[in-house]
């Protein structure tokens, strides 16, 4: 299950099911998870500096992944290249 307080962030956000979401320091993605999920034909990207964080968050979102809803991206927000997420 996930902490309360994304639980509790997910549904303040609350998501529209078209829209696209940017979460920045996606960490391992659970947010990104409890966000995706609300979505069908909307999209969320994540984006954190570590590697090893977008690894552990592709790995939890690899469903998502795979049907193009969520795609993750390893650099710092002033560096990421978003125009085609």
């Amino acid at each position: 299950a996930a902490p309360e307080r994304l639980a509790w962030t997910a549904d303040v956000v609350a998501p529209a099911p078209t829209e696209r979401i940017l979460e920045v320091g996606c960490g391992h993605g659970v947010l990104l998870s409890l966000l995706a999920g609300r979505l069908t034909t909307g999209t969320a990207v994540g984006v954190d500096r570590s590697a090893t964080r977008v690894g552990a968050a592709a790995r939890r979102n690899r469903a998502a992944v795979d049907a193009g809803t969520v795609s993750l991206l390893a650099a710092k927000l002033t560096d990421a290249d978003l125009a085609g997420s």
